[in-house]
């Protein structure tokens, strides 16, 4: 009966440990006959019934069996804003796998801001995630049809990002070998714009300790520079395990109205984000969890 009310698995381990342990055959202080001119506390009838429960409870113990979370995985959000009908998707980060696109398109719409000042906007926005290249694509429109007093800025908004793990192995060279692995970050921008806009980019790339970040922004036509390729070098070894993560950042706004006065503005802005594996010293390789080959990117 020591069975009843027991619910912790220990306790079900405990008293079989005790089952196989104490039979009368076994125990020092019989001293005659066997099992049956003494039966202990065992007794032949519900011992393997005993053993296939207990078996049964160990195996399916929480945390004997866990599955283990793959070390790779993507995020897509797609976001637009200040006008009536936008809003937000979001994948979540999904481990272990390798692509997600995100969307966001509410209609064109004209619309009545504080009552009676007339306007039109549309705003879209898509996030393309993959292992290697991310894509953001985000677009504004604000127009004034009749109005004095307006809202902020229509707005597009887009981010994507991957992690991976990377493995440093070699056929010829020993663990403990020193390596350079060498990443691109490579983003490129194309973008238009009218009269009132503003918008900006950004990438970051990381490879175990080392981080490269390329940036871009946009005003009123006035825009930075082309941003220049990162360069992500990473002394380690073979044998090592490192990290990876990249993330872009995509914002575009059309403005209503500024001082002067001026109105309307529109912006799109396309960029692609590219880490590439473009040299690894010695005789190695790498590979990734995801299975992306790096170099072909």
């Amino acid at each position: 009966m020591w069975l009843r009310g027991r619910s912790h698995v220990g306790a079900f381990r405990a008293g079989f440990t005790a089952i196989l342990c104490v039979r009368g055959d076994d125990d020092p202080r019989s001293n005659a006959g066997g099992p049956e001119a003494n039966p202990g506390m065992c007794n032949n009838n519900v011992r393997a019934p005993l053993v296939v429960l207990c078996g049964i409870l160990t195996a399916t113990a929480p945390g004997l069996a866990a599955a283990s979370t793959p070390n790779y995985g993507v995020e897509s959000r797609a976001l637009t804003g200040t006008m009536p009908g936008s809003g937000a998707t979001y994948s979540g980060y999904l481990a272990g796998e390798t692509e997600v696109d995100a969307d966001n398109d509410p209609p064109a719409i004209d619309w009545l801001y504080n009552i009676n000042q007339q306007l039109h906007a549309d705003a879209e926005s898509h996030a393309s995630t993959t292992m290697g290249e991310l894509v953001g694509h985000a677009y504004a429109l604000a127009q004034r049809i009749a109005a004095t007093n307006f809202p902020p800025g229509v707005t597009g908004t887009t981010m994507g990002r991957f992690i991976d793990r990377l493995h440093v192995v070699s056929d010829t060279l020993p663990n403990g070998a020193p390596i350079t692995l060498t990443f691109q970050e490579a983003l490129s921008i194309d973008w238009e714009g009218s009269s009132l806009h503003d918008g900006k980019a950004s990438c970051s790339l990381q490879v175990g300790s080392s981080s490269a970040l390329s940036s871009w922004s946009v005003a009123n036509d006035v825009a930075s520079p082309a941003p220049t390729t990162g360069i992500v070098v990473v002394k380690t070894t073979v044998g090592a395990t490192l990290s990876m993560s990249a993330r872009l950042d995509v914002f575009a706004r059309g403005s209503f109205f500024t001082p002067g006065p001026r109105y309307d503005g529109s912006l799109t802005v396309d960029a692609v984000c590219r880490t590439p594996l473009v040299s690894i010293s010695g005789d190695a390789r790498v590979v990734a969890e995801s299975g992306t080959d790096y170099e072909s990117i």
